[in-house]
C-alpha cells in the first residue's frame, strides 16, 4: 500500500509538474508573439517612412526638372583663375552640384510656414532640418531670357536679399567649332563671371576667356 500511495504521489506529482510546465511555455510563447508582431509593425512603419521620404524627393525632383532647362543638364569644367584649376559643376535632376557641394533645386511651393518666417527674419533655426535647408537647398525665384539664352536664377532657400546664382547656355563657335558653352554670372547687372565647357580640354584652352557680349565685372 504504502509503495502504491508512493506510486500515486509521485504520479500526481509528476502530473502537476507537467500542468505548470505548460503554463509556463505557453506565457512564453504568447510573449514572443507579441514581440514578434511589435518587430514587425516597427518595420513596416520604418519601411512606409522610407518610402514616404522616396516619394517626396522623387516628386521634388520632378518638380525642379520642369524649372531646370535640358540644356543646362550634364558635367560641365571652368578654369578658376584664382587657384589655377578646373571648377566642376554637374546638374542632374534636381541637383547642382559645385566641386562636390551639393545644392538641391526646389519649388516655391515646397516652402513651409516656418520657411517664410525663417526667410522675413523671424523665427529660430531646427537644427534637424532647417540646417540642411540652409546649406543645400535653392529655390527658383524667376528665369530670365537674356543675351540669347534662357537663365536659370537660383537663390539660398532661406536668401531675403541679393540676386542669387545665374546659370545659362549658349553655343559658341570656337575654332571653327559650335559648342555650348554653360556661364556663371551673379549681381544686378548679371555679370558674367566664369564659363564652363563639356570638354576640359576646351576649358583648360579657354581658360579665363570672357566674351564681348556679355557684361562683366572682370
Amino acid at each position: 500500500m504504502l509503495v502504491k500511495k508512493m506510486g500515486i504521489v509521485v504520479v500526481l506529482c509528476c502530473s502537476l509538474l507537467v500542468t505548470v510546465g505548460c503554463g509556463k511555455q505557453s506565457g512564453s510563447t504568447e510573449q514572443q508573439s507579441s514581440e514578434s508582431a511589435q518587430k514587425i509593425s516597427s518595420e513596416k512603419a520604418k519601411k512606409a517612412s522610407s518610402e514616404s521620404a522616396q516619394k517626396a524627393s522623387s516628386e521634388s525632383a520632378k518638380k525642379a526638372n520642369n524649372l531646370i532647362d535640358s540644356s543646362l543638364i550634364g558635367t560641365w569644367y571652368g578654369y578658376n583663375k584664382y587657384e589655377s584649376k578646373l571648377d566642376t559643376i554637374n546638374i542632374t535632376g534636381n541637383k547642382i552640384i559645385t566641386n562636390g557641394n551639393t545644392t538641391e533645386i526646389h519649388s516655391d511651393s515646397e516652402r513651409t510656414a516656418a520657411d517664410k518666417a525663417l526667410s522675413a527674419g523671424s523665427g529660430t533655426i531646427d537644427d534637424n532640418k532647417d540646417t540642411y535647408k540652409f546649406k543645400h537647398w535653392g529655390s527658383v525665384r524667376s528665369t530670365n531670357e537674356e543675351n540669347g539664352r534662357k537663365w536659370l536664377n537660383v537663390k539660398g532657400w532661406y536668401q531675403s536679399a541679393g540676386t542669387g546664382s545665374f546659370y545659362g547656355v549658349k553655343n559658341r563657335v570656337i575654332n571653327g567649332r559650335s559648342i555650348p558653352v554653360l556661364t556663371l554670372a551673379d549681381g544686378a547687372g548679371m555679370w558674367a563671371s566664369q564659363h564652363f565647357y563639356q570638354d576640359k580640354a576646351d576649358a583648360n584652352k579657354m581658360s579665363d576667356t570672357m566674351f564681348d557680349d556679355e557684361p562683366s565685372q572682370n
